[in-house]
């Protein structure tokens, strides 16, 4: 006689944690704030959940990823006020080639200051890396957002792209001013508060044993045709986030929403489904027929604070041919604000 889902799932997640851990390159995890709960698990998701195809009750769980595959259960260090402040300094010789001779970079020597809460809690901070469509060029940029209208307030440029191969003195003197415009126009903002880390997004591909989601991850890979992508997981904050796109995975129009599951004390998970719908990833180019917004996500990385119980998300980026071209993460936020129940107490 098969055993049992629950004894299997039992059994593999035991398993599982006799293996070594240490961090691995392939998880997608940005900050020192992956802190990963041993609390017991709130069991799979409920009826609100968005089912994606049928778990076959007689399918052995999914193999426990390997010790390399899953963040370590360390503890993240308290963050503290402090202030932030950008220089433009010399490139350094590992910079990428580039025209210009210097860049922008944070004072001191914690690099890792975003995302960032100011102390007054209205205002949310991050820095943004952004490929170019159709060029192998990135831009650094810094955006600052309200937390109480969820606005952005400044989106503010740190790198350089002159778009010529040697450029003039001239026109090198031009883009360090204009850099420095952009320099004193952020400082306006910073200067005003101290700053400390918020949570940033962890994109999870697969379970792993001894975090309050391992029963929810071992169901999602038992799911017929789930996609990864669609989670985001905020460890520190105990939030998972499943986002359902306007398609599903059977080419089906269903309304956008997002599911939002938060550990609570007692270690159990609460679940709520809010409407949410992100901003299109690209802008159309002249190639395009008509103008505007264009592309699609599968799901999104974000930053922000349970405790304010506001997160700024931004899809990650699919547009479907050269018509559709990449816009910035900072000018495409949108807002998911927890209710009052999935907050944690100032």
């Amino acid at each position: 006689m098969r055993a049992p889902l629950v004894t299997l799932l039992a059994s593999f997640v035991l398993i599982a944690c006799g293996q070594g851990r240490n961090p691995s390159p392939t998880i997608a995890v940005r900050g020192p704030e992956v802190v990963l709960s041993a609390a017991p698990d709130g069991g799979a998701p409920d009826a609100s959940a968005p089912e994606t195809g049928p778990v076959v009750a007689d399918e052995p769980p999914p193999e426990a990823q390997g010790s390399s595959d899953c963040p370590a259960l360390a503890a993240a260090p308290e963050p503290s006020w402090k202030a932030i402040r950008f220089e433009l300094g010399p490139r350094k010789e590992d910079s990428e080639p580039s025209e210009i001779p210097w860049e922008v970079r944070v004072v001191g020597d914690d690099q890792e200051v975003f995302p960032a809460v100011n102390r007054e809690g209205t205002i949310m901070v991050e820095r943004f890396t952004d490929a170019e469509s159709f060029r192998d060029i990135t831009h650094d940029s810094v955006g600052f957002f309200s937390v109480v209208t969820g606005k952005l307030l400044g989106l503010y440029m740190l790198s350089s792209d002159i778009g010529e191969s040697s450029p003039s003195p001239a026109t090198i003197e031009k883009e360090r001013k204009r850099l420095q415009r952009d320099l004193a126009s952020a400082h306006r903002i910073l200067d005003k508060s101290t700053w400390r880390r918020v949570s940033s997004d962890r994109k999870p591909d697969g379970p792993c044993p001894g975090t309050p989601f391992t029963k929810l991850d071992v169901e999602r890979s038992l799911r017929d045709g789930f996609r990864w992508e669609r989670v985001t997981r905020f460890d520190r904050e105990g939030i998972d986030f499943e986002y359902q796109p306007s398609l599903d995975e059977n080419g089906d129009q269903v309304k956008e929403n997002v599911t939002v599951r938060a550990q609570k004390a007692d270690g159990t998970i609460d679940t709520v489904v809010l409407p949410h719908e992100l901003v299109p990833p690209g802008s159309t180019t002249w190639m395009a027929p008509h103008h505007g917004r264009c592309g699609w996500s599968h799901g999104f990385y974000g930053f922000g604070s349970r405790e304010l119980g506001v997160f700024f998300v931004y899809g990650d980026k699919n547009f479907g041919g050269d018509s559709c071209g990449a816009e910035l993460a900072g000018k495409r936020i949108s807002v998911i604000r927890l209710p009052p129940e999935l907050r944690t107490p100032r």
